[in-house]
């Protein structure tokens, strides 16, 4: 059977591909800015994963449309700490759930870097923001998640093989 394909996006600097290194239990120093497509496989609970980790850069957004072909979970990441861009990133959001191809895929939102100080008073906003129980047509979940947090972490993981091992079942 093929991996599971995540769609992992975002906006730049939102602490994607440091999530997904540590969700694989790899080392997360100063992982840079992605420039192309990150695919990194896993396995949890007995699930292959593929997570596709898409650059969030606005001259690479463009290519999100290939990371989208036949994904089977959306992983959107959120950095709680940069207010200032929310409204940019709740935009993108929004045209990846808009577009036709994604209906009724699950949506997971990572409220991520909660670690940080600025996380605290910029969550309510977010959660305001990112509201995910007016999204429609598919089921949605959110985490707070944070690298520095494994339990966080885990509960993420945990939550995609649940995902994914219901999607096979009803399949």
């Amino acid at each position: 059977m093929l991996p599971t394909k995540v769609f992992l996006f975002g906006i730049d600097n939102a602490g994607k591909t440091a999530l997904a290194k540590t969700m694989k239990d790899e080392a997360t120093a100063d992982t840079g800015p992605t420039l192309m497509f990150d695919i990194t496989k896993m396995v949890i609970k007995n699930l292959e994963f593929a997570i596709w980790d898409a650059p969030g850069q606005v001259d690479f957004r463009e290519t999100w449309e290939e990371g989208l072909d036949k994904a089977q979970v959306l992983l959107f990441v959120v950095d709680v700490t940069d207010m200032a861009r929310f409204e940019e990133a709740k935009q993108e959001l929004d045209k990846i759930l808009n577009a036709s191809e994604t209906r009724e895929i699950p949506l997971v939102i990572c409220f991520h870097k909660m670690d940080l100080p600025e996380a605290a008073s910029n969550y309510d906003m977010a959660r305001e923001i990112f509201d995910v129980s007016s999204i429609p047509d598919r089921k949605v979940f959110s985490f707070d998640t944070s690298i520095n947090q494994p339990e966080t972490v885990t509960a993420l993981k945990d939550k995609l093989a649940e995902i994914i091992q219901e999607a096979r079942w009803s399949s």
